[in-house]
C-alpha cells in the first residue's frame, strides 16, 4: 500500500507534465513514453516483486492461513443425570472455547454444570455451575482449550445433585471454538 501511492503519484506527476509538455515547445510524452518511465519507477520501487506465484504465500496455499471455528448445537435430550459429547474433527491446535446451556432440572436445587473434558476426569477446563429460576438452570463458561489431536476431548454436563435434561426450546445449547494462532499468557494482578 506504501509503494503504491508514490507510484501512482508519480505517474499522474508523468501525465501532468506529459499534457504540459505537449502544450509548450517541450517534446510531446507520448503512450509509449508514459509507460517506459513508470515501469522503471515499479522495477526501482520493488525489485523482489513477482507475480509469477501469485496462488501461494511462501509456498503455502491461501487456505493455510484460514482460522477455522467450530460452532457446535446440542439437541434437546431425555432425562439422564450426565450428558457427554466427544469433540470429534477438531484439527490440533488453540481455542478460544465457550459454551451455553440451558437444562430443565428435576429440583430447583440442582443446578446444571458443564465443563469440557480431556482423557482424564479432571481438571475440568471452563467449569461453570449454573443458576437457577425455578427448574431452569443455564450455564455458560469459557477456557482456552489446546488440543493436539490425540487426545480425546469432549463437553459435558449434568445436575450437581441430580438428573436433568438439556433443552433447545427456551435458547438454544451451543458450544463454540475459535481457533487462536498466537496466544500471549501472563497474569493479573490485583490493584493496590
Amino acid at each position: 500500500m506504501r509503494k503504491s501511492l508514490p507510484l501512482a503519484l508519480v505517474v499522474a506527476l508523468v501525465l501532468a507534465v506529459g499534457s504540459i509538455g505537449a502544450a509548450t515547445a517541450g517534446p510531446a510524452l507520448t503512450k509509449k513514453a508514459v509507460k517506459k518511465i513508470a515501469t522503471k519507477v515499479v522495477q526501482k520501487q520493488a525489485p523482489g516483486l513477482s507475480v509469477a506465484n501469485a496462488q501461494t504465500l511462501g509456498g503455502q496455499p491461501a487456505a493455510t492461513y484460514r482460522t477455522r471455528g467450530y460452532h457446535l448445537t446440542i439437541a434437546s435430550t431425555t432425562v439422564a443425570p450426565t450428558r457427554t459429547y466427544p469433540l470429534t474433527g477438531v484439527a490440533a491446535g488453540t481455542y478460544a472455547a465457550s459454551f451455553n446451556v440451558t437444562a430443565q432440572m428435576d429440583v430447583p436445587t440442582n443446578p446444571l454444570q458443564c465443563w469440557f473434558q480431556g482423557a482424564e476426569e479432571f481438571p475440568h477446563l471452563g467449569w461453570s455451575i449454573g443458576s437457577n429460576n425455578s427448574l431452569l438452570s443455564v450455564a455458560s463458561g469459557s477456557t482456552v482449550l489446546t488440543v493436539d489431536g490425540t487426545t480425546p476431548l469432549f463437553f459435558k454436563c449434568s445436575g450437581t445433585t441430580g438428573p436433568m435434561q438439556i433443552t433447545s426450546t427456551t435458547s438454544p445449547a451451543e458450544v463454540t471454538l475459535v481457533r487462536i494462532d498466537d496466544l500471549a499468557t501472563g497474569a493479573l494482578t490485583e490493584a493496590p
